[in-house]
């Protein structure tokens, strides 16, 4: 077993790389670290991973169904024993192997499997959301909020005049300025007067797990199957735990990424779920984005910042100011990627 500097030495990217294309395999860009199993000097196994998920996983057909399987895949998880879960996407003839290695199922295509380590994780995130099932005409907006503004109060306001409780859904990955837990709050504050349930979305949705073609905007393939298979986990187990019948997005203006990943939305919802498309609020004839409020707060405008967001974001904000304008000023892009 060897680490691959796939980054900065071109023998082991190119033995990699090679290493993939015969699998039918394209290199990732988000990897932590990648590793190889070598006969000689030839790479005849290798796996990455990103966080706690498992990426560009691939073995020569010669050595394919063994010791090697088994090898490669136990050191990866040794490397990631500190994650309570592990992910991986896998085609769906190798969906068996991964079982054996106490692998579950979430949700899969023609094209791919995505599962998880240990396989209950995603039943008892559903079983969680059961408990905030309303027997009423039911929504769900998934948002980032970085921060929550006006233009994200406004898709709630115009989501309840459709249904009667709506659920707003927060991602959880921690690539934004703020913290999940203060995305979070400020929403929850935002929202508190409206009749709303704020959820996590763990790793289950919009994110590098579920998700991963998403921060990829060049691979468009990529990214339609992944955004298919995000919708599916969406559609075929979170709506019918809540009773949800309306997912809820505004328009993207600004976005292509997500533009894509609301059109594999209508591809693969099928009734009674339906996805409606809102209009997004404006300001100056532009549409309110948190990527502005960011860029306004580290440049310390916060009479215009707070035109953008509500009071509970400003107080927010305002209270958190040292810590709110220093994160800002070192990359108020960070988190653009998600628009939501």
């Amino acid at each position: 077993m060897n680490r691959l500097w796939i980054d900065k030495v071109t023998w082991d990217y190119d033995q990699w790389a090679a290493l993939l294309a015969e699998s039918g395999l394209k290199p990732e860009v988000l990897l932590d670290e990648t590793y190889g199993i070598f006969e000689g000097e030839t790479l005849i196994a290798t796996g990455s991973f990103y966080k706690n998920i498992i990426k560009c996983f691939a073995i020569k057909e010669a050595f394919k169904g063994g010791a090697v399987f088994n090898e490669m895949i136990s050191f990866l998880l040794d490397r990631l024993e500190n994650y309570s879960a592990v992910f991986v996407y896998t085609k769906p003839e190798s969906e068996a192997s991964f079982r054996h290695l106490g692998f579950g199922k979430i949700e899969g295509n023609t094209h791919v499997s995505f599962m998880e380590r240990p396989a209950t994780g995603f039943k008892h995130y559903v079983e969680g959301l059961k408990a905030h099932r309303k027997n009423v005409v039911s929504g769900a907006i998934v948002m980032n909020a970085n921060p929550f503004t006006l233009g994200h109060r406004y898709l709630v306001e115009q989501a309840l005049e459709t249904v009667d409780h709506l659920h707003i859904f927060v991602l959880s990955e921690d690539t934004s300025q703020f913290s999940a837990a203060e995305r979070m709050d400020m929403v929850r504050a935002g929202t508190g007067d409206l009749p709303v349930t704020v959820h996590p979305t763990d790793s289950y949705m919009v994110s590098s797990a579920t998700f991963p073609g998403y921060f990829l905007k060049d691979d468009v393939d990529a990214l339609a199957v992944q955004g298919e298979l995000d919708a599916a986990i969406f559609q075929n187990h979170i709506a019918t735990a809540l009773n949800i019948t309306y997912r809820f997005v505004g328009d993207e203006p600004y976005s292509q990424t997500t533009a894509l990943y609301n059109d594999a939305m209508t591809r693969v919802f099928t009734p009674p779920l339906q996805l409606v498309v809102i209009p997004r609020l404006a300001s100056d004839g532009k549409a309110i984005s948190a990527s502005t409020v960011r860029r306004l707060v580290a440049e310390g405008q916060w009479e215009e910042a707070s035109k953008l967001i509500p009071p509970t974001t400003s107080d927010y904000l305002k209270h958190h100011a040292l810590q709110s304008v220093a994160r800002l000023q070192q990359d108020p892009n960070k988190g653009s990627k998600k628009s939501l």
